[in-house]
């Protein structure tokens, strides 16, 4: 049985002001994990200021404040936990400033708070080895 993708316009289940993810990959036989997700950031293009705003408060709200306390406070303020806690960001922030569809920028979003939460937790083991 091969994969399909059934549209909105073709589901039974449309409804007026319905949302996009109910059309997408119903079977999942022969699609890998990449392709299921690369269908559903293109569907969430139609929400980018949504994305834009959690994005925001994801890497400059909530994860670079975090890193920049457990850098000083904890990780001794080392210069390469600070170098590579500034430069996990600067893709996402260049690609949001570009205002670059979400297929581009929530990748980057992702790693971005990957290696922000390594950079973290790095720093508290610093702390608790002392």
């Amino acid at each position: 049985m091969r994969s399909y993708l059934i549209t909105i316009k073709d589901s039974a289940t449309f409804k007026e002001g319905a949302l996009p993810e109910e059309g997408i990959l119903r079977s999942h036989n022969n699609t890998n994990w990449y392709n299921r997700m690369y269908k559903w950031m293109e569907i969430q293009e139609c929400r980018q200021p949504l994305w834009v705003k959690i994005e925001l408060l994801i890497s400059l709200g909530c994860m670079f404040p975090l890193a920049a306390f457990a850098i000083v406070a904890a990780g001794e303020n080392n210069i390469a936990f600070w170098m590579l806690s500034v430069s996990a960001n600067v893709p996402l922030w260049v690609a949001m400033l570009a205002a670059k569809p979400p297929k581009y920028t929530l990748p980057l979003m992702f790693a971005a708070a990957i290696i922000e939460s390594i950079v973290i937790l790095t720093c508290v083991v610093l702390f608790m080895a002392k």
